[in-house]
């Protein structure tokens, strides 16, 4: 596969899968491409909405670089990205390591949130619609992987042509990993069952074994 010179890109971002790392590191390259960086971040403090994500499909002049979270990713826009021929990557994490990240992470920013991560990592699985980590339509992305440091190196050298020198982790995690938690009994051993016989787990150990790439 030679380096993409010539395509539109876009970023599906799974919430703590180290996607503002992800995000930071690949909008600091193709800046330096002449993409055009469409950071709705950056302007509105808040993801871009269908009609918005739609409109950079009209021809323009630059290459375009959009990122957006998975809950603002709708199937139909998904789909209208690949006809137009766009790249679209994304990457995932083991659910429960990323169920642990997100609920440590509600803890701080909402109110009245009080669930045991007991509790939490067993609704958000049996109801994945509250929490739906890995895209309905991940077979379609061109790219997809878990991310770790090895496989972001090999995603930009393949992809881009970059040497990967790793920087400090944005918005790091204040969970101690899935791991632990049910090392010391505060994941029950219902709730890892229901987990490791879930679909989303399942999923990603698929993704894990290989990465879905664009032909």
């Amino acid at each position: 596969m030679l380096p993409i010179t010539n395509k539109n890109i876009a970023f599906i971002h799974i919430p703590r899968t180290a996607g503002s790392y992800v995000n930071s590191y690949l909008a600091s390259i193709l800046h330096k491409k002449s993409y055009k960086i469409l950071n709705s971040w950056q302007l509105l403090n808040r993801d871009w909405n269908k009609e918005e994500l739609l409109s950079f499909l009209k021809p323009d002049i630059h290459l375009k670089y959009v990122h957006n979270h998975l809950e603002n990713w709708k199937s139909e826009t998904f789909y209208e990205y690949k006809k137009n021929n766009w790249f679209i990557f994304s990457f995932v994490r083991h659910p429960g390591d990323q169920l642990c990240s997100i609920y440590y992470y509600w803890k701080i920013y909402k109110e009245e949130f009080n669930l045991t991560l007991d509790e939490f990592i067993k609704e958000s699985v049996l109801n994945p619609i509250i929490n739906a980590i890995i895209p309905a339509f991940w077979r379609d992305l061109n790219f997809i992987a878990e991310f770790n440091h090895k496989n972001f190196k090999e995603f930009l050298k393949k992809y881009f042509n970059q040497d990967y020198v790793p920087e400090k982790i944005r918005l790091p995690s204040r969970s101690k990993g899935y791991s632990y938690y049910c090392k010391h009994k505060i994941i029950s051993l219902e709730t890892q069952k229901i987990l490791k016989n879930s679909e989303q787990h399942k999923i990603f150990l698929e993704i894990k074994k290989r990465k879905i790439e664009c032909e």
